[in-house]
């Protein structure tokens, strides 16, 4: 690569990092007002409408590579899908929910941690489960795909919040128009979608000039740039208050690309899994959750200590990566 190709790289990631900021600013006040005005928990609207704009860029990265891999006959190209996935959920709990609780301890309804986040490690057990073959077939990621939309589809009709009748009670004029929490949802999603994506243009280039392995960046530079949609915005919902949007958004986003991420580009073309995804790199997704889920029982709540101690899980594992060179493949 050029100078002028590094320089042109290095300019479209700055922009790219405003308009995730400005996108997430903008989801997080249409989000919030959206489940207010529809009196649903915001704690849904984060599982569902946050995660699955924040993990836009996540599935851009699988469906790409693993229609890459299929049309150039590349088994390697996959693998960009299959590090991504498993740092960017590495990423939601210790950077994600680790940083937003160092800003503000978040608190915790019971149902995430007695639903979502085992949700979540149900995924990945049954994802380690289907990879020990050596491979993640299409019909496996059907599976997956039909269980996450069974389990938004669960979401959807307990939707509605317990205290209806207590939101029913604000004036109309406390309550915003339902075009306008839309408007602003939509340009959220837009802004994020872009920023995701040329953030992530970017960082493919900068890597590749740099010689390094598809699953290294996968799993690494690719897992913490499409995870910066669910930084921006759980940690604008938590300057804001909304713990449960920041929660949510990040526990939403885990099932979001380990489930349907996986599943689509497992779809689209089967996917080769080594033994070092197996063997460290999902278990090391499935001991974090667990690890989550002992610090949200206990309280209800994740401190700032907490928050620290997933940070630093984060930051083990990403060096633990980086000195593992391209593992393996």
């Amino acid at each position: 690569m050029t100078a002028t190709g590094w320089f042109l790289n290095a300019a479209f990631a700055l922009a790219a990092l405003a308009l995730l900021y400005v996108g997430a600013e903008w989801l997080v006040r249409g989000a919030a007002s959206l489940a207010r005005r529809m009196y649903i928990r915001p704690i849904v609207i984060g599982l569902t409408v946050v995660a699955f704009a924040t993990s836009a860029p996540e599935l851009v990265v699988g469906l790409t590579s693993a229609i890459q891999s299929r049309t150039a006959a590349d088994a390697t190209i996959a693998h960009v899908a299959v590090g991504d996935v498993i740092g960017a959920n590495v990423a939601n709990i210790g950077l994600v929910i680790g940083i937003s609780a160092l800003i503000r301890p978040l608190r915790v309804r019971r149902s995430t941690w007695r639903r979502d986040v085992p949700a979540a490690l149900a995924v990945h057990l049954l994802l380690l489960v289907f990879c020990l073959d050596g491979r993640l077939d299409p019909w496996e990621g059907m599976l997956l795909i039909l269980g996450f939309l069974g389990f938004v589809a669960y979401l959807v009709r307990r939707a509605k919040d317990n205290r209806r009748a207590e939101s029913a009670g604000e004036s109309g004029s406390k309550r915003p128009r339902l075009a306008t929490s839309i408007a602003w949802v939509a340009a959220g999603v837009a802004a994020l979608a872009l920023g995701g994506n040329l953030l992530v243009g970017s960082a493919l280039a900068i890597a590749k000039a740099a010689g390094i392995s598809n699953l290294t960046i996968g799993i690494t530079m690719v897992a913490l740039l499409t995870t910066v949609p669910e930084l921006a915005t759980s940690t604008v919902a938590t300057r804001r208050g909304e713990s449960d949007l920041s929660i949510g958004n990040a526990v939403g986003s885990i099932l979001f690309n380990g489930a349907l991420v996986l599943g689509l580009a497992a779809v689209v073309a089967p996917i080769h899994i080594g033994p070092e995804v197996t063997h460290t790199r999902l278990p090391a997704v499935i001991a974090l959750l667990l690890l989550l889920l002992l610090l949200m029982r206990s309280g209800l709540r994740v401190t700032r200590l907490e928050g620290a101690g997933l940070l630093a899980c984060y930051l083990l594992f990403t060096a633990y990566c980086l000195l593992a060179g391209s593992v393996g493949y």
